[in-house]
């Protein structure tokens, strides 16, 4: 079986676009028609310091994008939307 040559590309990470395009690769942002799931970076401050984790997010259309996970802590990704469902992973805590 033949393997397929991974090729690093740089990129900028002063750079709001270029870390944007980044993000969007490792977080497993999909669209679906006006439909989309995507993970982002969450933050809140505790007694430790801030922590930050990531949840999925659902939007549709022009409405307002929703936590369908609410990890609260605990990184959460790789959604998947089917018509029925939409399914992500949850890391297990540390």
């Amino acid at each position: 079986m033949d393997r397929e040559a991974v090729t690093p590309v740089p990129y900028d990470p002063l750079s709001a676009q270029e870390l944007k395009m980044v993000e969007d690769l490792e977080g497993w942002s999909r669209t679906y028609g006006d439909k989309r799931v995507y993970v982002e970076k969450v933050t809140k401050p505790a007694m430790s310091g801030t922590i930050e984790w990531v949840d999925v997010f659902y939007s549709a259309g022009d409405a307002k994008p929703v936590d369908v996970s609410n990890c609260d802590g605990t990184n959460c990704g790789q959604p998947s939307l089917s018509q029925d469902k939409l399914v992500f992973v949850k890391a297990t805590p540390e």
